[in-house]
């Protein structure tokens, strides 16, 4: 492996000594992390392709088997059969996918994976023969595997702090999927299924061009196979129990979705559009969940915040066995939403930093880990639900499952040499001036230049070619050492952040454009089109796209409530600091 050098900023006489890892590397100490200023998060680069592909792909999986079975007439088993076609080929796909990312470059390899996925919506839209779905889903199988892959790894390499990363990751893929929900069940009933995947390929061919356009540089970086092997080697031993962990979330969130599905279609006698409302406030969730549950990281450190929030989703599995109507169901959902949008990105940030110089190899193991979660709890649900008392027996099978999880996810994190990790610090070899200085110096002499995973300055895990390699123990000394350290926060004064906010009104705007157009804006509809009783106002406003509008709008107008209060107590802080400065 191959490092990156660049210039260390000087060191005064007196400053505190950093910390070295088992490897030798120097640590910088927490003090001189806040001094860098605020981190870097997801590149701006992979929001707009994040979200393009991941909104038609969860609308895929949810369209799917209600399209092939009404419209094609296909037998349970053939919809069983083609669902596990797109997902044999995506499991095969997904170790090729981390070699290809870490031998080229990852951008072209995400392109790829997104062309080959508007190629499979098109197939979709336009086969008029059964095969053609087998053939449109294989496809699709494979364009996951190289776009998710490599998308990923891509936030891994570029990223200081990956926990924050992932987060806005998961929260830039949940508002993909809401997105594409409300704009194509809007149009599904004038354009049919047809139309919906031909506009799904539209959004996936613009993913691809913008991944290309990204740029990015080569792999991992330069070691020998040997040296590969062996670092590999020692992070799937570390992360193994984690991994377990991945594919018990990746089960229970599969299983529980797929439980909703059947049981408000086949209990309760939901349409699909009645469905989707179900399912929508859990979507909106992920959008802006994840970058405020992981200041709790921050705050509290991974492993609480890990073991809580699969205790929560436990419970709330567990909650909806008892469940006695939609809204309820709805309501579960969407806590357990919660819970898992704390809990995905702390797993995704652990296997990138395990592995930090081979990040495609590393996601492709967290990717297949996840996939592997998705097909167990897909079937184990699916053939339980079919019981007497399968949907309770259900819901309590997914909370054992998660409770188990809790049990382990602790020491599971502790193996990895990450459990405490809050983000990625500055790491390097510089040797420290007091050890270096000749005998009587004072130990001011000019640092010596660093050598490192990363340099202060430079995302962890760079892409960038050097010269010198590092052996694999010591690679895997530095990013052990790398999980003690805190993520970096902004100074004290530093100025109110707003820009997750700005984005959900942004959002919120150009849909209630699309929604108005159509009728269906409920703030419009509320001011502009009453007199409204208060049932209206309150309960149900009538379309399920006018009642998703005003839970949306509710979410907006607490969201806007909660972030006003941090600004006021951001300047009251600033105030106080100011003064006592002064």
């Amino acid at each position: 492996m191959t490092t990156s050098t660049s210039k260390p900023a000087p060191t005064e006489s007196g400053e505190s000594r950093a910390a070295e890892s088992p490897a030798g590397q120097r640590i910088s100490p927490p003090g001189e992390e806040r001094r860098t200023g605020s981190p870097s998060s997801l590149p701006a680069r992979l929001t707009w392709p994040a979200g393009l592909l991941r909104g038609p792909a969860d609308l895929l999986d949810f369209l799917l088997p209600l399209w092939v079975g009404t419209q094609w007439g296909l037998s349970p088993a053939l919809v069983g059969l083609l669902m596990a076609a797109e997902a044999t080929t995506s499991l095969i796909g997904r170790p090729l996918a981390g070699m290809l990312v870490d031998r080229g470059r990852p951008a072209t390899v995400a392109a790829t994976g997104a062309a080959l996925y508007a190629l499979s919506f098109a197939g979709y839209a336009l086969t008029p023969h059964p095969a053609g779905l087998f053939a449109a889903a294989a496809v699709g199988g494979v364009g996951g595997a190289l776009a998710w892959v490599a998308l990923r790894a891509m936030v891994a390499a570029s990223a200081e702090e990956r926990g924050r990363a992932f987060s806005e990751l998961v929260s830039v893929e949940g508002t993909g999927t809401w997105i594409a929900f409300v704009a194509g069940l809007s149009v599904l009933q004038q354009v049919d299924y047809r139309g919906v995947f031909a506009g799904c390929a539209a959004a996936c061919a613009v993913g691809a061009m913008l991944l290309a356009r990204s740029g990015g540089r080569a792999g991992s970086m330069p070691v020998s196979g040997g040296q590969q092997r062996v670092v590999l080697s020692a992070a799937v031993r570390k992360l193994r129990p984690l991994l377990g962990v991945v594919v018990v979330t990746a089960a229970a969130e599969a299983g529980v979705g797929l439980l909703m599905l059947l049981h408000l279609q086949r209990g309760f006698g939901l349409d699909v559009g009645a469905i989707a409302a179900a399912f929508l406030p859990g979507f909106v969730v992920y959008t802006f969940a994840p970058p405020y549950l992981n200041r709790g990281v921050q705050r509290f450190g991974r492993v609480p915040v890990l073991t809580a929030a699969l205790a929560c989703s436990a419970i709330f599995a567990a909650g909806l066995a008892f469940a006695p109507n939609p809204w309820v169901i709805s309501a579960m959902w969407i806590m357990a939403a919660f819970a898992w949008a704390a809990a995905l990105p702390i797993q995704q940030a652990v296997v990138a930093e395990a592995a930090p110089t081979m990040p495609g190899k590393a996601m492709a193991l967290y990717e297949t880990a996840a996939l592997v979660g998705v097909l167990i709890g897909s079937g184990v649900l699916g053939a339980l639900y079919g019981l007497r008392h399968g949907w309770v027996i259900g819901c309590v099978f997914i909370a054992a499952g998660l409770l188990i999880a809790t049990v382990l996810a602790p020491a599971a994190l502790k193996r990895t040499g990450h459990a405490n990790g809050r983000g990625v610090g500055a790491v390097s070899d510089r040797p420290d001036p007091a050890r270096t200085a000749p005998a009587g110096s004072t130990g001011s002499a000019a640092p010596t230049e660093p050598r490192g995973l990363s340099a202060p300055g430079e995302p962890a895990g760079s892409w960038e070619s050097h010269d010198e390699t590092v052996s694999p123990d010591v690679q895997l000394g530095a990013a052990g050492a790398v999980s003690g350290q805190q993520e970096r926060v902004p100074e004290k004064g530093a100025r109110f952040d707003a820009s997750n906010y700005l984005f959900h009104v942004a959002v919120w705007l150009i849909a209630q454009v699309g929604l108005g157009i159509a009728g269906y804006s409920w703030p419009l509809e509320a001011l502009f089109g009453g007199p409204h009783d208060a049932n209206w106002l309150w309960n149900d406003s009538g379309h399920w796209l006018l009642n998703v509008d005003r839970i949306w709008t509710a979410v907006l107008v607490l969201d806007t409530l909660y972030t006003l209060t941090r600004w006021a107590l951001s300047r009251m802080r600033r105030h106080r600091d100011g003064r006592r400065a002064g």
